[in-house]
């Protein structure tokens, strides 16, 4: 799909489904909507890592690629974590 309508378009989109899903979501009374549209969201959260592998591909030269690919997952993978610690630390 990137490759014929674009791999920016198909990341906005991707963004686009995410965030529409989280936003309803904070607002539905019951778990099981909530559960519903973080599910829609994370359908919008699982095309991007094929696009920023590809597109990282295209746009770092070769001796880069692949430090900075593994900067690109490092930061995702630790993100969440992190600012769980940190929250963690704010709240008492």
């Amino acid at each position: 799909m990137a490759d014929k309508r674009g791999r920016r378009s198909v990341f906005l989109y991707n963004q686009l489904i995410f965030g529409a899903g989280m936003l309803i979501a904070g607002f539905m009374p019951i778990w099981q909507l909530v559960a519903a549209f973080v599910f829609i969201g994370g359908i919008g959260v699982g095309g991007e890592f094929p696009l920023v592998d590809s597109y990282g591909s295209e746009i770092f030269r070769g001796k880069q690629r692949g430090g900075r690919l593994a900067l690109i997952y490092t930061i995702a993978v630790t993100a969440a974590p992190f600012i769980v610690y940190i929250t963690s630390l704010t709240r008492g």
